[in-house]
């Protein structure tokens, strides 16, 4: 290691070709310019403690001054400048005027380019309970935004990564992507004959034919929905009911049921059957149609489950539930999680 002190308009200090250090190190310099006051060309390895401080007291910077300059003369963009193991604390600095860059605690520019201008990574086999990275905005007057991202080019404004899938992109201008939003889409494949009459064993709605379900909520052969995480559900079924008993002009009850007092709200609707005149289906003045709609915001928790219920008020056991196999033409159900 050679050291070489400062030379009029140049660093206070410069080592070539690197730094090593065991125990602390302080520079007490004056930064002249927009020279640094510490400037290494080669590796820094500081075991101990670094503080750097500059004549206008702590931390505090003037001008276009860096307190630390590291460069990598080999250009590599994948080696890093600065290697920390353990902890760094900034407590705000200024760089320039506030005309420029304001006031910044941490100011960090790439002029490489495919390089990145921050990455961390936590290589910890241990459990970890605390959060990679957090930002905590604790004074209670202030009313700035606490985090902000700013995308001047045509690229992702966010991308958060699971392993590696996307699972939230913002994308320029503003559109939101969650393709893992759970989602449920499913429909009946055929009629399901002959529902209930008793209100007290109501018949269950197997939406038997699947167009989407990318969590494996839904249960084809059961009916039942199980929420895979506590939220706010949008639900919406629409029901067609053939072959209904004319004789009897009372209601089909249609409801979303759950299998708790936690699913919030249990909801339900009434139809009851067309005048023949109305009749699409079925035309006899024995057999007439109905349909039921519902569109409702539901909060299931993770692990309970929602189903579609229905009877009929009265009447002979004949209502069919109409199927069809052809994509969006059945009886359908639609799930999707809010938030």
């Amino acid at each position: 290691m050679s050291t070489r002190h400062r030379n009029a308009g140049g660093p206070f200090v410069i080592f070539e070709p690197g730094l090593g250090v065991t125990g602390s190190f302080q520079l007490n310099g004056n930064l002249i310019g927009s020279n640094g006051g510490l400037q290494i060309p080669g590796n820094a390895t500081i075991t101990g403690s670094l503080n750097l401080r500059s004549p206008n007291g702590g931390t505090q910077l003037v001008g276009n001054i860096d307190g630390l300059q590291i460069s990598d003369p080999s250009g590599d963009v994948e080696r890093p400048k600065l290697s920390i193991t353990g902890s760094l604390a900034i407590h705000g600095s200024t760089f320039g005027p506030s005309s420029v860059n304001g006031k910044h605690g941490l100011l960090i520019t790439q002029t490489v380019a495919d390089g990145r201008g921050l990455k961390v990574i936590r290589n910890i086999n241990d459990a970890e309970t605390n959060p990679l990275v957090e930002i905590i905005d604790d004074h209670t007057a202030n009313t700035k935004t606490s985090l902000r991202i700013q995308q001047d080019g045509s690229g992702d404004i966010l991308d958060c990564v699971d392993t590696s899938t996307s699972v939230l992109t913002v994308k320029d201008g503003g559109t939101i992507l969650m393709p893992n939003q759970v989602f449920v889409s499913a429909q009946r494949a055929a009629n399901q004959n002959n529902i209930s009459t008793d209100g007290a064993s109501p018949t269950t709605i197997i939406f038997n034919s699947e167009h989407y379900d990318n969590k494996n909520a839904y249960n084809t052969s059961t009916g039942i929905f199980t929420a895979p995480v506590s939220g706010y559900y949008l639900v919406s079924i629409q029901i067609h009911y053939l072959n209904v008993d004319a004789s009897d002009m009372s209601f089909i009850n249609t409801r979303v049921a759950g299998n708790s007092s936690s699913v919030i709200p249990q909801y339900g609707c009434s139809c009851q059957t067309l005048p023949s005149e109305y009749n699409h289906a079925d035309t006899s003045a024995s057999n007439r149609t109905t349909q039921a709609s519902a569109t409702q915001v539901m909060y299931i928790p993770a692990s309970s489950t929602i189903k579609v219920e229905c009877f009929h008020n009265g009447g002979t056991a004949q209502t069919d539930i109409f199927g069809l196999g052809t994509a969006g033409l059945g009886s359908m159900i639609q799930i999707r999680l809010l938030g």
